[in-house]
């Protein structure tokens, strides 16, 4: 396992293998998470670890395309269900996400995420 008592790790991952690599691995946290199966969301949850979902980013970019570059707007909105997606499947099965500013988008409430924790 990669942290200890003074230190947390974190791991920039999209892909289903790579979130699920980083978690065996003992990573803390997971950020970005866009394509989740069921069995990385049972790992995380297994192991503890948080997720840093990142709704935000993309979010910027899809809302901005005057000022971006087109393949990273079509890149945005090509992911952009398959993200709401697995953070919904992680917190419904209790991985706690580290990111609050799109959660009402998702009908998630922060009592909600609390009471998941309990």
């Amino acid at each position: 396992m990669f942290s200890n008592a003074f230190t947390t790790l974190d791991s920039i991952r999209k892909g289903t293998e790579g979130i699920k690599n980083a978690v065996r691995a003992g990573i803390d946290s997971v950020e970005h998470a866009i394509f989740m199966d069921d069995e990385a969301v049972e790992l995380m949850k297994e192991h503890g670890t948080f997720v840093v979902p990142t709704l935000v980013a993309p979010r910027a970019i899809y809302e901005n395309p005057d000022h971006l570059p087109d393949f990273m707007v079509k890149k945005a909105r090509q992911v952009a269900k398959a993200h709401l997606t697995s953070i919904r499947k992680i917190v419904k099965a209790g991985v706690f996400p580290l990111q609050w500013e799109r959660m009402p988008e998702l009908h998630i409430t922060p009592s909600a995420i609390g009471s998941l924790m309990n």
